[in-house]
């Protein structure tokens, strides 16, 4: 019998509700000089988004029970209960963990990708009063701002295609949405990329806001 590690509760739609208004009033407010067909792209490509993250968790929780985002949670639990306790004296520690910084808390202990990822679903389990359904929107939401910003990239170094095109292809290619849609490595790297691709982008155009973006990404 199929098993559901996650049922959905109210706490989750209010906390599901939230980000997803929160992601359609960023990208309406960075998307207002954009023309109406892309304005509609990047709709059609957040809603695939949010959409495709709810439906990973419900497949990962009901069939592929042996990922890596179970192991995430399991590891994370030391890390959260801490911030519940003291978040003014642990978010900082934990932000240590996820960009491999020195913390008290990982002494004796190496420093990897795996630990990036526990102590981000950790602060995401805090952040969204544990629910899991509201941190798989907010992954998803991050993979899309990289894409977005990727297709910037793009749209900017080749205009002569049509814009159309690069944005479907960056944007709203079914697979690779679903796929970094959730809480998994590929859904930050494709974040990250896409943060270090439009920073590098600005540099070459000698703006300085470029050094901000190459150093988030």
């Amino acid at each position: 019998m199929i098993a559901m590690f996650f049922p959905f509760e109210l706490a989750d739609g209010v906390a599901l509700l939230i980000v997803t208004l929160l992601a359609v009033a960023v990208t309406w407010m960075v998307s207002r000089r954009n023309g109406q067909d892309e304005r509609r792209l990047f709709a059609l490509s957040l809603a695939m988004h949010l959409v495709f993250s709810q439906l990973l968790l419900y497949l990962q929780s009901t069939i592929y029970t042996d990922s890596d985002a179970w192991g995430y949670r399991s590891d994370s639990m030391v890390l959260y209960r801490l911030l519940e306790v003291d978040p003014g004296k642990y978010v900082p520690e934990v932000l240590a963990i996820i960009f491999r910084l020195k913390s008290e808390l990982m002494e004796g202990v190496g420093q990897s990708s795996t630990m990036s990822m526990v102590a981000l679903v950790a602060l995401g389990r805090f952040v969204t009063f544990d629910s899991y359904w509201a941190l798989y929107a907010i992954s998803a939401c991050a993979s899309f701002f990289g894409k977005w910003a990727i297709y910037a990239v793009f749209r900017d170094e080749l205009q002569h295609v049509r814009r159309r095109i690069l944005a479907v292809a960056t944007m709203c290619v079914p697979s690779v949405v679903f796929w970094t849609s959730g809480v998994v490595k590929e859904a930050y790297a494709v974040a990250g990329l896409g943060a270090l691709c439009y920073g590098m982008c600005r540099l070459f155009r000698v703006r300085a806001v470029g050094v901000i973006w190459a150093f988030i990404g």
